[in-house]
């Protein structure tokens, strides 16, 4: 819209390129002066919808100041300004982390959108992280291997994730309960989700014998 309100639709660039760019002036244009002209057409189109969404629908942004869950619809007159922020992290659930990737047109998290005459669409892309937790009874006995190593137990989705225990001395492995299962003391999690694997261990005397039968039975009988 020019200072009067008047709309006015982007026809084409002088020099017939596409109306997004890159100019290249010659030796000869820089000596002499280089002039590109953007044509336009009358148009009775004062407003134009942009779209602000985000790569998992349902998250909040701030625009111009307001909360708003995407995806967000907004009708505003062509030429003025949307203010839009968007967080590092986000964290929809326990377990779960969502962080910044990049906006659909590369732009920073914090942006200034400029309305214009036809339908915008922009998207913030989100990746998401994932806990990975293991626990023990008693915790002490345990003592994890995680590779790749995480600084604070979360993961990119979907990396595969190597699992293994140390057991102190004195205690014998089960099996693995929880978001694993199964008796092998090494295993591999694909980190899709949250999860949680609980390592179930008991004690054993200090030779590493859990006891000693007589093979006549438990209550044999002596002659």
């Amino acid at each position: 819209m020019d200072a009067a309100g008047h709309g006015w639709a982007f026809k084409s660039w002088s020099n017939g390129g596409a109306a997004t760019q890159v100019v290249l002036p010659s030796n000869a244009e820089i000596a002499t002066g280089f002039r590109l002209t953007a044509n336009f057409t009358p148009t009775s189109q004062t407003t134009a919808q942009t779209v602000i969404q985000t790569s998992r629908a349902g998250l909040h942004l701030l625009v111009n100041g307001a909360d708003c869950v995407t995806p967000c619809m907004f009708e505003r007159t062509i030429g003025t300004f949307i203010n839009v922020s968007a967080s590092a992290i986000i964290q929809p659930a326990a377990g779960e982390r969502l962080q910044f990737t990049a906006w659909s047109d590369g732009r920073a998290r914090d942006r200034t959108i400029t309305v214009a005459n036809s339908t915008q669409t922009f998207t913030a892309n989100y990746q998401s992280f994932y806990r990975l937790a293991g626990t023990s009874d008693p915790a002490s006995a345990v003592t994890w291997h995680f590779s790749p190593a995480s600084t604070d137990g979360y993961y990119s989705a979907p990396t595969a994730v190597a699992i293994s225990v140390d057991l102190a001395h004195g205690y014998s492995f089960d099996s693995s309960t929880g978001d694993a299962s199964g008796a092998a003391q090494a295993i591999t999690a694909t980190m899709d989700r949250p999860r949680n694997i609980r390592v179930q261990i008991h004690r054993v005397s200090s030779d590493g014998i859990d006891a000693v039968l007589n093979a006549a039975g438990k209550r044999p009988r002596w002659q």
